[in-house]
């Protein structure tokens, strides 16, 4: 999906974003589940997991090929945080750098 934003498909991108708010709409297939030190999901909100991060990354690289600046600022900064607190691990859990995508 970030490959489709970075390169305009905007329509693909938000295809790639709809496949993946649709696999997180059923926590069952992965609930539980952790690469290495780090969750892959979590039900909990402020807490970091490699599908949060995913999913901000993308929305907040779609909100960006729209013109919608703000929104997508607040969204890539959604993933740095999440990014940022996860745990210690090699390789790291989300391999592309949120904080590279916000700046």
């Amino acid at each position: 999906g970030v490959a489709h934003a970075a390169r305009g498909d905007v329509a693909a991108a938000r295809a790639e974003l709809t496949a993946l708010e649709a696999l997180l709409a059923q926590p069952e297939l992965y609930k539980g589940r952790r690469m290495h030190n780090n969750k892959v999901y979590s039900d909990d909100a402020n807490e970091a997991s490699v599908l949060r991060v995913a999913h901000h990354v993308l929305l907040g690289e779609v909100l960006y090929r729209e013109a919608r600046f703000d929104e997508a600022f607040a969204e890539l900064r959604r993933a740095v945080q999440y990014d940022d607190s996860f745990d210690y691990d090699e390789p790291w859990p989300w391999l592309m750098p949120a904080r590279h995508a916000l700046g």
